[in-house]
């Protein structure tokens, strides 16, 4: 899981000792841009700075390889004194309309005319942050670009269904959900899966699950996986009928069969992204 190299956090004051300054870097990121009717563009290697000041209630944000739909790529734009606010359960919105980033060496510079950045604070752990992150943007009032990180961890409920209905919950399971947006497929990796209460926590992995982008969400769906523990293929315990929507600003459901003996075990998750403190 390539989270560290996706995800850095600081934290420090600025010059001025009264204010309070945070400044973090999203890379890795993907940015879907599309123009109704006429083409598209997945990039894939998208980053993000932001500097927060909490005192003046303004943020700092410069967003390098950004490729539109038009064909053009900005090597590094950067927008200053954007207005954010902080909204339930601790989102950072940044947001404001008809924007004009400053571009090194480009004389056309692209009119953002909407413009909104979420980001909502996770922390797993004492060292593991991987936060929920959105980005909308309409440039120049034809493209619409959603943008987000592509690794979220996920902690929730796992139910499971025994074939003679008995029901097991746990909320002990840490999913990570893994995109490729150049290959359109997923990774599922389970760190201490049960589905009994007698069945061992195991580490498994379902691999290469085909997706696709619809909006702000992803849809995953496979009607048959082998699963993996590390790096080896089992084939006794079958899945089947996997289906998962990732929605970015809410959480991710799962459900899937596992074959475990001759038996088919019904298995949900439900995983979201707010977490009542």
């Amino acid at each position: 899981m390539g989270v560290a190299a996706i995800v850095g956090l600081a934290s420090c004051n600025s010059s001025d000792p009264g204010d309070y300054v945070t400044e973090q870097t999203l890379s890795s990121c993907f940015a879907y841009s599309s123009t109704p009717g006429v083409d598209s563009k997945m990039a894939t290697s998208v980053s993000y700075y932001i500097k927060l000041n909490y005192t003046q209630k303004t943020a700092e944000v410069s967003i390098s390889n950004f490729e539109l739909s038009d064909g053009v790529t900005y090597p590094k734009m950067t927008f200053t004194d954007i207005p954010f606010t902080i909204e339930s359960y601790g989102w950072k919105k940044i947001s404001g309309t008809m924007l004009t980033p400053t571009i090194a060496g480009f004389g056309n510079v692209p009119l953002f005319s909407s413009f909104e950045i979420k980001l909502l604070d996770r922390y797993y752990g004492s060292s593991m942050y991987i936060p929920a992150f959105t980005a909308n943007f309409l440039v120049n009032n034809s493209v619409a670009v959603f943008s987000s990180l592509p690794v979220q961890l996920l902690a929730g409920t796992t139910e499971s269904t025994a074939p003679d209905n008995d029901v097991f919950k746990s909320t002990s399971s840490i999913y990570v959900v893994d995109m490729d947006f150049k290959t359109m497929k997923a990774n599922i990796d389970i760190t201490g899966a049960q589905f009994a209460e007698k069945m061992p926590a195991l580490d498994i992995s379902f691999k290469d699950i085909p997706f696709v982008l619809s909006g702000q969400k992803v849809i995953l769906s496979a009607e048959s996986l082998t699963p993996y523990m590390g790096s080896t293929p089992q084939p006794d315990y079958p899945i089947s009928d996997l289906v998962a929507e990732y929605d970015f600003a809410k959480g991710m459901t799962l459900s899937f069969g596992c074959t475990v003996g001759g038996a088919l075990y019904h298995v949900t998750f439900d995983g979201p992204l707010e977490v009542e403190e």
